[in-house]
């Protein structure tokens, strides 16, 4: 069987990848395993193995927005429903996204109704952090009941935010070195003008958290900022572990 978690972008999919090789015992893949139709241009598709579970390859999908997280769900399901081959259908699925401005009760409400589009029923609520086992009709006859099991992840756990803030949240909970660079930071980004370069709030988070990295490794010098996202040991930051601990059961 494979596996699957779908997040909103390309800082989602590093991180989520990070957590998988680092902690969990997976492996980055140059082979895909199943065709799916992602975009290339503005999606992130990554595949990863597992020494202790061959044939459940597992795939990390950025989206490329929140807008998008729907659709993919429903790609996965609906590629299960019509699968010959059992192994290659999916009985893993993890949603992560931003909390932004809504509620946990909210993000849990937009999740819940992305998994019944895709065709997937609950007998209770959907709770942000938990695995719920349900079940998808096969297309086949005689008709046949195919397992899943389902997890949304919401970050920030603790509050209104993105991503973003989360990492510097993180960050800044270590104490000093980090806590005084994540406020100094912060405090520099937000005394900027919006024009021209922070038009929009949704960019001062993450040129906050750029600066921040930045500072922590200054030698990167035209790099991928989000490369710089591999060099901190999150796994050691216990806020970050945790978000990110219920992908032990996959």
């Amino acid at each position: 069987m494979k596996r699957a978690i779908i997040c909103e972008g390309k800082t989602d999919a590093i991180l989520v990848g990070y957590f998988l090789i680092k902690v969990y015992g997976w492996f980055y893949s140059k082979q895909t395993f199943l065709q799916l139709p992602y975009d290339k241009p503005n999606e992130v598709l990554n595949w990863y193995t597992h020494p202790n579970r061959v044939g459940s390859e597992l795939v990390v999908w950025g989206a490329g927005g929140i807008t998008r997280v729907g659709q993919k769900v429903s790609e996965i399901i609906e590629r299960t429903r019509s699968e010959h081959i059992g192994q290659n259908r999916f009985d893993h699925v993890v949603v992560l996204i931003d909390r932004d401005n809504r509620t946990i009760e909210q993000c849990e409400d937009l999740v819940r109704g992305w998994f019944l589009a895709a065709g997937l029923q609950f007998a209770d609520d959907i709770t942000a952090g938990e695995w719920k086992t349900t079940n998808t009709q096969l297309v086949k006859i005689p008709p046949e009941a195919h397992q899943v099991r389902a997890l949304s992840i919401v970050l920030p756990p603790m509050g209104e935010g993105c991503l973003e803030i989360f990492l510097a949240e993180a960050l800044r909970s270590t104490g000093d070195p980090d806590r005084p660079i994540v406020d100094g930071c912060r405090n520099l980004v937000n005394a900027m003008p919006a024009e021209p370069y922070l038009r929009e709030p949704r960019l001062r988070p993450k040129a906050a958290i750029g600066a921040v990295l930045s500072i922590m490794s200054p030698d990167w010098v035209f790099g991928d900022l989000d490369e710089k996202l591999k060099t901190v040991a999150w796994e050691e930051i216990e806020m970050a572990h945790g978000a990110y601990s219920r992908l032990a059961d996959l």
